[in-house]
């Protein structure tokens, strides 16, 4: 693989990752307005319970995952081949 094709390619993954941490900030939005606390079968427990739970934990190791890939991108060149 040539120099060019891999920045290309870290270009694309920069893109990449700027929207999945749009998307996953969206999600964490949307997942804040779902109850965090509520009752079932007399059990009150936001781990138990919540709606909201899952979406935060899948956003928050997209952001997280996306970040690292924004990093790796930047190292390899690909913000310099995009600009």
């Amino acid at each position: 693989m040539e120099v060019n094709d891999k920045r290309k390619l870290r270009a694309a993954d920069f893109i990449t990752a700027i929207c999945l941490i749009v998307f996953s900030i969206i999600i964490l939005k949307f997942a804040s307005d779902m109850p965090i606390r509520d009752t079932y079968a007399g059990v009150e427990s936001k781990f138990y319970v919540s709606p909201a739970l899952f979406p935060i934990l899948i956003s928050g190791i997209l952001i997280i995952l996306a970040i690292v890939l924004l990093l790796k991108s930047i190292k390899d060149g690909g913000m310099k081949y995009l600009l």
